[in-house]
């Protein structure tokens, strides 16, 4: 279990998110998650694949790569790459959460709610790629 490595490479359309949710779950189950955290792992790399499906590739045409690596029991590396436009979600501002949510402006919360839900979110370009990377514990407040 601890030494599970896998992977996939899907057009980065929204008609692909199902399947590789579905991927990533399986992932996260086999490397021994909990349910309700595998839920959370779920919502966390929806934001993130949304985010790539929806701007990285403006005429439309791209992929994306997802890396499941296994690093100990109940913990995962996940990572997303993909060769579209630049862009460090990790410069996204928190929202203002003391402002009324009737006056927030729209988007914005997906990135917050990714890194509240993951325990350590990292992003760098390399070369001509974007890789967002996600390492998970058992919580998130596992020490990882």
């Amino acid at each position: 279990m601890n030494n599970l490595s896998a992977h996939v490479i899907r057009p980065a359309k929204l008609s692909e998110l199902p399947g590789i949710l579905a991927w990533i779950a399986e992932c996260a189950a086999r490397q021994g998650f909990h349910a309700d955290r595998i839920n959370q792992i779920e919502v966390a790399a929806e934001e993130a694949l949304v985010n790539i499906m929806n701007y990285a590739y403006p005429d439309g045409n791209g992929t994306v790569e997802i890396r499941c690596t296994g690093t100990g029991p109940s913990s995962l590396v996940l990572e997303f790459i993909d060769t579209g436009s630049p862009f460090d979600v990790l410069s996204v501002p928190d929202p203002d959460l003391a402002i009324a949510l009737e006056d927030k402006e729209i988007g914005g919360l997906g990135v917050f709610l990714m890194k509240q839900l993951i325990n350590h979110v990292e992003y760098r370009r390399d070369g001509a790629a974007n890789r967002l990377t996600f390492i998970i514990g058992e919580t998130k407040d596992a020490a990882v």
